[in-house]
């Protein structure tokens, strides 16, 4: 064998250059997108982060006002409560004054109902309420 046999032809050199240079641009492509999604995925975390931290803002602000308005649903309750003592106590005073035994009994009487009553409801209520722990979350609507 010759040199000549050995050494590649002129016209196979180009062709090997120009897969070579073919190579090497596709991989220098493939870069440059590998870089283009990178910097998206970069991207989308921080708008995930972003939205995920205005998300826990939202549902702290909501919970806070859930609690604001539960208060305010007690506060108002006691009030109705006391407001309703205290009409049945000036009416129990004003019979009594008036010397009406008979209607003042019927009004104690008739508190004595309602008020087991709404003991009965009430405690009928707490027994037949969910432990906290197993409540659904109103949020996701799922159990813990």
């Amino acid at each position: 064998m010759s040199d000549t046999e050995l050494a590649p032809q002129s016209d196979e050199l180009g062709t090997n250059r120009d897969l070579v240079g073919k190579f090497l641009e596709n991989q220098s492509r493939e870069l440059e997108i590998r870089a283009e999604e990178n910097a998206l995925r970069a991207q989308q975390d921080k708008n995930s982060f972003e939205f995920s931290c205005k998300a826990l803002e939202v549902r702290a602000a909501d919970r806070r006002e859930e609690r604001n308005h539960q208060r305010y649903l007690r506060y108002a309750a006691l009030g109705v409560g006391v407001l309703a003592t205290l009409i049945v106590a000036i009416l129990l005073g004003v019979c009594l004054y008036k010397d009406k035994d008979e209607i003042a009994m019927e009004i104690v009487k008739g508190s004595v109902f309602v008020g087991a009553g709404f003991l009965g409801g009430w405690g009928t209520a707490q027994l037949r309420k969910p432990e906290p722990s197993k409540r659904p979350d109103p949020s996701t609507g799922s159990g813990t």
